[in-house]
């Protein structure tokens, strides 16, 4: 019998990928190797999931130029925010910048139907989560619902006062602009400092950090695609400052 589920519902539009899949694009082979990171980079969040032992199995949907993640929610899973939800939003979100598009999303948190085997997915956590996407993203970013915010950053601190006992030094997961949306801060590293940050992930950071301000200095004639490129060189450049390499040591 189907029922409805309290979950985690993140809706991602990978903006540009559906020009690229018109027929006779010039780019019709990098919409699919873009399907393909898409694809992998879900997949290594899911990793995540083993890591920290939650009971949980997130699912996926990808289709058109957009993509579906629903995780269940699990009352009393303190380190689930950060170490999951956020692990996948920024793989997710790195994934595109090697092939040249951004992504644009909304995250929230409530009931859903979601049947990955039958290719089945509806209720009002993926009406909202695509509304925030479409209605209040606006530039190439993952919001998160209001009404979500606070939850997450409650546990956001925990693991960040958690993280000082033991010497080192996390980055915030989500960030704010001058509009005061609160949204996922995917080119931000992990860890600051310590021998816990491997090289393979400075050079992560640094490779998504050059991606991304490649993609940031794009121009184009219409004036709201140009816009966007000019909230993303803004965003980009006060990641870059916030987190330089010197600091992530």
């Amino acid at each position: 019998m189907y029922e409805f589920e309290e979950k985690y519902v993140l809706f991602i539009d990978v903006l540009g990928w559906s020009s690229a899949q018109s027929e006779g694009s010039a780019e019709l082979s990098k919409a699919l190797s873009v399907a393909q990171a898409l694809a992998e980079a879900f997949e290594e969040g899911c990793k995540k999931v083993e890591e920290t032992g939650h009971r949980a199995t997130p699912r996926f949907e990808l289709f058109s130029d957009s993509m579906i993640v629903t995780i269940p929610y699990i009352e009393g899973e303190v380190y689930w925010p950060e170490e999951v939800l956020f692990s996948i939003c920024k793989r997710i979100a790195t994934a595109t910048l090697p092939h040249g598009f951004l992504v644009r999303g909304g995250i929230t948190k409530g009931s859903i139907f979601h049947n990955a085997e039958r290719n089945i997915c509806f209720g009002p956590a993926l009406i909202r989560a695509y509304e925030l996407e479409s209605r209040v993203a606006q530039f190439p970013r993952i919001v998160i619902d209001p009404d979500l915010v606070g939850f997450l950053e409650i546990h956001d601190n925990i693991l960040e006062d958690d993280a000082k006992k033991v010497g080192l030094q996390r980055a915030k997961s989500t960030r704010k602009m001058d509009d005061g949306v609160s949204f996922v801060d995917y080119l931000a590293p992990r860890l600051l400092n310590s021998g816990k940050v491997s090289d393979h992930e400075k050079i992560a950071f640094e490779s998504s950090i050059r991606f991304a301000k490649k993609i940031a200095n794009n121009q184009h004639s219409d004036p709201s695609i140009q816009q966007k490129y000019q909230w993303y060189r803004t965003y980009t450049r006060a990641v870059e400052t916030d987190f330089s390499v010197k600091r992530i040591r």
